[in-house]
């Protein structure tokens, strides 16, 4: 996993809790990325955008938020390498 960061700004601390695990009821593995989106001054950043592009095919597969203390949690993605923005 890869984690690139967009706008220069922000950092995002990326936690690999990507055990992919075999959901048989969903079809197939899944994994889920979750982080903390810093300033350059380390303090976290509440409601920043963050974005998981799958690097195959360049689409974002999940958009999500982060909440008040800056940290975010994406779960149920389909087994990819990720950019995080």
């Amino acid at each position: 996993m890869y984690a690139q960061v967009f706008p220069k700004p922000f950092v995002v601390a990326v936690h690999r809790s990507c055990a992919a695990e075999q959901a048989f009821a969903q079809g197939g593995a899944t994994g889920a990325i979750s982080g903390t989106v810093l300033d350059p001054t380390g303090a976290v950043v509440a409601n920043a955008d963050v974005r998981m592009i799958n690097q195959d095919t360049g689409t974002v597969t999940r958009a999500t938020k982060t909440d008040a203390s800056g940290t975010f949690t994406a779960t149920l993605l389909p087994v990819a390498t990720y950019t995080v923005t």
